[in-house]
């Protein structure tokens, strides 16, 4: 599956005291995307507690929060891995105590899985601000989403973007005490390379920044799907697949026959997609005893060698 741009879903941002923020939904994200959100809020309160979207819980990327010294800004991101259900649902960031200017964007990434790398850095008053030393990818494919965020009002001159990078957004506040503006940018790369993000701004503001690198989604090959009888009995009671990662890493999961049956062929491989995406950081191990004596061959024999990008 190759990356697509990051799309902005929605931002949001606030200077009245308050202990929540809202980014309304305003694109629908699809199935299988990965969501980035970045909050920045004033530093001397405290990070959000929790982020959700609708019911789903997002999560926190620790490595990348990053805090300006003195009375300046915090920043965060928060991730939500893979998107079962597309849809529109906003977001709903809560602190555990009332907080002054808080800004937050929310973009989702169509490919995008895994971090494969994460930087940050803070400068003060500073022109250029930068996501630190750059880091070397470990794979090819991957998408670079970068954040910036100034101590200063949005009525400051658009910023442009360092070499690679493409501007993306911009939220902020002006009249706001602080004032927090936020800059995203991004590039994506098709071969391992160097990871790091720059600004060129006309006004020297106090700058948190944050970058990372998010891998393309590996393919699963179903290596086999055969019946289990368990227990020795004559009725099948599971479906079972072995699935094979693109380092030979394996994963096995289950079917319900009744469940097999009752879908056609590109269902069992939807199916497939859907489950190999929850269980891609697991692997399983131990060992069945299978049975492929049964009607169900040809139909489990034409998913062997199927793929599935997760």
């Amino acid at each position: 599956m190759a990356f697509s741009a990051p799309t902005l879903i929605g931002s949001a941002s606030k200077t009245a005291s308050s202990t929540t923020l809202t980014i309304t939904n305003s694109v629908a994200v699809p199935e299988a995307a990965y969501i980035d959100v970045c909050v920045a809020y004033d530093n001397s309160q405290g990070p959000p507690s929790s982020i959700k979207w609708g019911d789903r819980d997002l999560t926190e990327l620790a490595p990348t929060r990053q805090a300006n010294v003195g009375t300046g800004v915090t920043q965060a991101q928060w991730r939500l891995r893979y998107v079962q259900y597309p849809g529109t649902r906003d977001f709903v960031i809560t602190f555990s105590a009332a907080v002054g200017t808080v800004v937050a964007q929310a973009h989702y990434v169509r490919g995008g899985s895994v971090l494969d790398q994460s930087n940050k850095k803070e400068t003060d008053n500073t022109t250029a601000p930068a996501t630190g030393l750059a880091k070397t990818t470990t794979v090819a494919d991957t998408v670079h989403i970068a954040n910036f965020a100034a101590v200063g009002p949005t009525t400051d001159a658009a910023a442009t973007a360092g070499v690679g990078h493409t501007l993306l957004t911009r939220n902020g506040t002006s009249g706001g005490t602080p004032d927090i503006t936020l800059q995203t940018t991004y590039e994506i790369l098709t071969a391992t390379g160097n990871m790091r993000a720059t600004l060129s701004v006309s006004t020297a503001r106090d700058f948190t920044a944050s970058i990372i690198a998010l891998r393309k989604r590996q393919t699963f090959t179903v290596k086999k799907c055969v019946q289990h009888h368990r227990n020795r009995n004559h009725l099948p009671d599971e479906v079972f697949f072995l699935l094979e990662d693109e380092a030979g890493r394996q994963e096995e999961f289950t079917m319900d026959p009744d469940v097999f049956d009752s879908k056609t062929f590109d269902e069992r491989k939807e199916y497939v997609r859907k489950i190999a995406a929850i269980w891609a950081a697991n692997l399983l191990d131990g060992e069945l005893v299978w049975d492929e004596s049964t009607t169900r061959d040809t139909a489990m024999a034409a998913l062997v060698n199927e793929t599935v990008d997760v």
